[in-house]
């Protein structure tokens, strides 16, 4: 059987091809696509350019189904081999499969982590309806929050010259609500978002923060266990480290001996905003872990160390809470949790699609149909069938 010399081109022709196609989709989806709809396009938040040559942004999306996040790519389609005997024997191998999914970290924590106090006794008093309710508020909230402290990192290449009005803030809320169609009351955003907002530019400002990126998301797969994220902050920060650097005491009883001082440190950092002030639970360490290993498999970055932070409820001057997690025994618990998940982990089935002009007495079935979702999503996308 001999090699066709030809092969190496035209795999390397469709590979490209298939790049440039998968790359005009989501631009059309993001300019046509409303913010609620079944697919949702992932872009990073922002990208530093001085750093977009350090980090590689993989090609992504989201679909929701049966209360679970789930995030999608497109897979190259395996190409026939031009030789009929060897492809009789690559055929039983072959997938039809047009669409890769990954369940979120969110969602796997959800499902495997017990559930905390503190939700136990918010579902108590709220109701199963008004926790959702709650929550969604929160992650709206959120949401907006990100907003703004990405404005503040665009605003300038360093501290000295980022700024950020406060006075534009109820302005801004407006056409946030207005965006989003929020129907819940926003009226305290104002005070609280100007207070956290300060407890997060206080942060940028101790640390000397230089971001590479703000929300952007990734994948996780060694192909047994796979999952996407998506990671509030990766940045270089300077950090203080006390400890034995080598100074010596150079009098007194101790002339000599070691001498315990702080070090600053330039790392690169994995980072995790919390809006709520009641503390960091067990589940944010695991989450910022496997947030790290989507860094080190997807987007070709390493933190060095990994960080929650929230805003304070401060009164004088801004403060917040930081916690480092780099070396949480937690992180060990991941490889369970993942097996835990994945005995009952089932892709987004079969999708109902009711659509079409019925006629008279005819049959209903015609214009109801049950369609696999992976098909579903590839011909949206294609914007061809359904």
């Amino acid at each position: 059987m001999k090699p066709n010399p030809n092969t190496a081109k035209i795999i390397t022709k469709f590979s490209d091809l298939f790049e440039k196609v998968n790359t005009e989709l989501s631009e059309i989806i993001k300019e046509s696509a409303p913010q609620d709809d079944l697919i949702e396009v992932i872009r990073p938040e922002w990208v530093n350019p001085k750093y977009k040559d350090k980090i590689k942004v993989p090609m992504l999306y989201r679909f929701q189904q049966r209360n679970m996040r789930f995030y999608f790519k497109l897979v190259e389609p395996e190409k026939k081999i031009n030789d009929p005997e060897a492809e009789a024997l690559a055929a039983p191998f072959r997938t039809n499969d047009f669409v890769k999914f990954y369940p979120s970290v969110t969602t796997i924590i959800d499902k495997t982590m017990p559930m905390s106090y503190g939700k136990q006794k918010l579902i108590g008093d709220l109701g199963m309806k008004g926790y959702h309710q709650m929550m969604r508020e929160k992650a709206r909230y959120g949401t907006f929050l990100h907003h703004l402290i990405t404005d503040y990192f665009q605003s300038g290449n360093d501290k000295a010259s980022r700024f950020f009005d406060f006075d534009t803030i109820p302005s801004r809320i407006a056409l946030f609500v207005d965006e989003k169609k929020i129907d819940f009351d926003t009226s305290d955003w104002t005070w609280q978002t100007a207070k956290d907002m300060a407890s997060m530019m206080q942060f940028v400002l101790d640390y000397d923060v230089d971001p590479l990126a703000v929300e952007i998301v990734g994948v996780y797969d060694d192909g047994k266990y796979a999952f996407a994220g998506a990671m509030d902050l990766i940045a270089y920060m300077t950090i203080r480290i006390k400890g034995f650097h080598g100074e010596l005491y150079k009098s007194g009883e101790k002339k000599g001996e070691p001498k315990e001082s702080i070090k600053e440190e330039r790392v690169l950092a994995l980072v995790d905003f919390k809006s709520g002030k009641s503390g960091f639970f067990d589940d944010y360490t695991i989450q910022l872990h496997m947030y790290k290993l989507i860094c080190e498999y997807s987007l070709g970055i390493k933190p060095e160390r990994l960080f929650n932070v929230a805003p304070n409820d401060w009164e004088i001057e801004p403060t917040y809470s930081i916690k480092e997690q780099s070396d949480s025994k937690l992180a060990y618990k991941i490889p369970f949790l993942l097996g835990e998940f994945y005995v009952d982990y089932e892709k987004p089935n079969n999708l109902l699609i009711i659509n079409g002009k019925f006629n008279g007495d005819g049959n209903l079935a015609s214009n109801c149909r049950f369609v696999p979702a992976g098909e579903f999503l590839y011909n949206k996308l294609h914007k061809t069938g359904v």
